[in-house]
């Protein structure tokens, strides 16, 4: 699944409107984040019927009158709105598909380092929520914080290393829009045990099983016990099957019957 964050330095022209529409059918994310749109809120609606037909909008002009933050998702999933404030929002997805769960912080901090210490207490505060601690957690968008010298516009009179991108090193700086997918969240199918019965007849099958429940100890009842010994179990057996012959001689033998029936 993939999602995005882009910073739009406004999207009031129809050109950008073609160029999104274009990009969102080649990509075909499923959520994203839309900042600096320069939208004034009475106009987001038909800005976001244009770009993203169908698509449902979360917003924090509440904090920003020119709406800092514009959160946008396809409704084939769900989403649960955690928090918003002026530099975040946050919420959780839902993925029928997988029955699995997400959450996802976006981020659009002040360029004032002072002002961005209330983001730091925002994240550590979400980071510590007993209802999202079990959860995979992504914090992704634009700390307004440059990690060297040279991206910044005063780069000549810009300390090498300052106090700011010191708190970022562990950050990607990039300044294009940023997509990012989602693995499959979904757990891998349990393969089942398939035990092939001609192999009790071979003449290593009894030490082969008693070399591998004595050098495995397991504490519990007879079923947790076998229950645990069947991995070393299918391991050893598989080596058995590898290298011996006697599972062709055994589809001989059994096939000679059937040869027998179509000769009748």
């Amino acid at each position: 699944m993939l999602s995005f964050f882009w910073n739009a330095r406004g999207i009031n022209d129809l050109n950008k409107h073609q160029c999104f529409r274009s990009w969102r059918l080649k990509n075909k994310p499923f959520i994203g984040c839309l900042v600096e749109t320069h939208v004034l809120e009475p106009n987001a609606p038909s800005v976001i019927a244009s770009i993203l037909p169908g698509w449902r909008m979360e917003s924090n002009y509440q904090y920003s009158h020119i709406g800092k933050l514009w959160l946008v998702w396809d409704p084939a999933i769900s989403l649960v709105m955690y928090k918003k404030s002026l530099q975040q929002i946050t919420c959780g997805v839902f993925l029928a598909e997988s029955c699995r769960s997400f959450t996802i912080t976006f981020v659009y901090a002040s360029n004032l380092r002072a002002v961005r210490r209330d983001l730091w207490a925002e994240i550590h505060d979400i980071g510590r929520n007993q209802n999202l601690v079990n959860s995979p957690w992504l914090v992704v968008g634009d700390f307004n914080q440059t990690l060297v010298a040279s991206d910044h516009s005063l780069r000549d009179e810009f300390e090498t290393v300052s106090p700011g991108s010191r708190e970022m090193q562990h950050c990607l700086n990039d300044h294009d829009a940023c997509c990012f997918r989602i693995p499959n969240l979904a757990p891998k199918p349990k393969r089942p045990f398939k035990f092939n019965l001609h192999l009790i007849h071979h003449p290593e099958f009894l030490s082969i099983v008693e070399e591998a429940w004595r050098g495995f100890r397991v504490v519990g009842s007879s079923m947790q016990q076998t229950t645990r010994h069947i991995p070393i179990y299918r391991r050893e057996l598989l080596k058995l099957w590898r290298v011996s012959s006697f599972l062709n001689k055994s589809f001989s033998l059994a096939r000679q019957p059937l040869l027998r029936r179509e000769n009748f």
